[in-house]
């Protein structure tokens, strides 16, 4: 089938006398890799840490965080149920992501916190896509924010950028859940308020009533989602309706438009938004050596090829 839609991609180009490039980066994500152990979603993306991994913080429970796991399956309960269901598309991505940059697993629950895994969520101060991105924050960590492009609504993208972001976090605080935090509140805050304080951890720093009230709240909402997450059937949660899988791949392409890019893979322009939701107006951006399109499987499209009796 890979070879099929290559010399589909290939004959068409030539016949069309346009320039580019097209490598296919990453095959298929299958949603068996996250949804094991009888519906658990985290249960097969990440192991129980030892006491001894910096991650174990992410174990922290008390009072807070069983408020929050009350919130989700009480007023909270619709959020969660949706947010549960649209992770499943991108859980795979994420994981493979983050655990690339040295980023736990588990942290993809901030996704959940800040937008549910919407990719389209906007908020009133116009952060954006599933991690809430602001404009100056997605450029300072690589993302393109302008009139024709929005890369906080690419989840490969955005996901990069967040874990870049997570892991840089880390390094300054030494500690998982004060970089959650700043995710929240900005780095510059989470240290004015440890300097001013005195303390070392985010807990230390809720007793002292030393945050706004808002990330008081936040962390102890990624912890309890980090637990739901685990074993949803526990908290009286259904998989049943999650999305199907992302069964997509990565690749580079040097035209200028989504119809031009159509015409070259054999896939309808509308499949193309659907998978690059950033590229709505229709714009590929000029970059050196191509830009890189979330595409369809290979499998997709091949079996109009064997219809039409394309090889």
């Amino acid at each position: 089938m890979m070879k099929m839609f290559r010399r589909r991609v290939f004959r068409v180009a030539a016949s069309l006398g346009l320039a580019f490039c097209l490598f296919i980066t990453m095959t298929v994500h299958d949603l068996r890799a996250v949804l094991v152990h009888g519906g658990s979603v985290l249960a097969g993306v990440i192991a129980e840490p030892s006491p001894e991994d910096p991650r174990s913080a992410l174990l922290d429970g008390g009072p807070r965080v069983d408020q929050a796991i009350s919130f989700y399956t009480n007023v909270g309960r619709a959020w969660m149920q949706k947010g549960l269901l649209r992770s499943t598309s991108y859980l795979p991505v994420i994981r493979e992501i983050f655990e690339r940059h040295g980023v736990p697993a588990e942290l993809a629950c901030i996704a959940f916190v800040e937008s549910g895994f919407d990719n389209k969520a906007t908020s009133p101060v116009w952060a954006h896509g599933m991690w809430q991105f602001m404009p100056e924050t997605a450029r300072a960590f690589g993302l393109r924010v302008d009139w024709s492009v929005d890369e906080r609504q690419d989840y490969w993208r955005a996901s990069e950028a967040a874990a870049k972001y997570l892991a840089g976090l880390y390094k300054q605080f030494g500690d998982w859940l004060l970089a959650a935090a700043a995710y929240n509140a900005g780095q510059n805050y989470i240290k004015s308020r440890l300097e001013a304080t005195g303390a070392t951890s985010f807990w230390e720093l809720v007793e002292k009533d030393a945050l706004w009230k808002e990330t008081t709240h936040y962390v102890p909402r990624i912890l309890a989602a980090m637990r739901i997450f685990r074993d949803p059937q526990r908290y009286g949660f259904s998989m049943d309706g999650a999305l199907e899988p992302l069964t997509v791949c990565r690749g580079r392409i040097a035209v200028s438009t989504l119809v031009e890019a159509s015409a070259i893979c054999g896939v309808p322009v509308n499949r193309l938004i659907e998978l690059n939701p950033h590229l709505e107006r229709g714009m590929i951006p000029d970059e050196k050596n191509g830009y890189e399109l979330t595409l369809p499987d290979p499998g997709e499209y091949s079996e109009q090829d064997d219809a039409t009796g394309m090889s």
